[in-house]
């Protein structure tokens, strides 16, 4: 097998934890098969909520 990259999207809401995977090859989308995935990097995005007024 040939190695590859593409964009996944980690997602943590309510205590569980998820990522958003595009690959054709999965028989779903939403992985949590941790174990399974060996990310080479990560570019870490942080939400920043806005206080109403």
């Amino acid at each position: 097998m040939q190695d590859f990259w593409h964009w996944v999207v980690f997602k943590r809401a309510n205590g569980n934890a998820c990522v958003l995977d595009s690959a054709s090859s999965l028989a779903t989308n939403l992985r949590q098969d941790f174990d399974a995935m060996t990310p080479k990097w990560f570019i870490e995005v942080q939400s920043t909520k806005q206080k109403s007024e």
